[in-house]
């Protein structure tokens, strides 16, 4: 009986090291990458793409980097009206880190 709580003890130790081994080695404010998944076209402005949202990513930071040279002729309210109708029921300025959620890109 004693071995047994032991052992747990010392399996639990192992699996909490191992999680804290990852949470270190994996900064997802580090990896800027967006996943793109189908483009699927919504009217003649825009397309949507999937992105993950990672901590102190913005509305403003995402479109940035998704439409890249393209936000010139772009206006601040319409890009949020666009993600507003993407995601009815998102607050732009309050996004939850490591939630999916849709995002213009803007055809040329």
């Amino acid at each position: 009986m004693y071995t047994l709580k032991r052992f747990s003890l010392y399996l639990f130790i192992i699996l909490l090291l191992i999680s804290i081994y990852q949470d270190i080695n994996t900064n997802p404010s580090s990896t800027t990458v967006i996943n793109k998944e189908e483009n699927v076209i919504v009217n003649n402005a825009y397309s949507i793409a999937h992105v993950k949202v990672f901590p102190g990513d913005t509305v403003l930071s995402i479109t940035e980097t998704i439409n890249q040279d393209r936000l010139a002729q772009m206006d601040l309210q319409q890009i949020l009206k666009h993600f507003e109708e993407l995601n009815p029921t998102t607050d732009p300025y309050k996004l939850q880190p490591y939630t999916v959620y849709y995002f213009p890109v803007y055809t040329p």
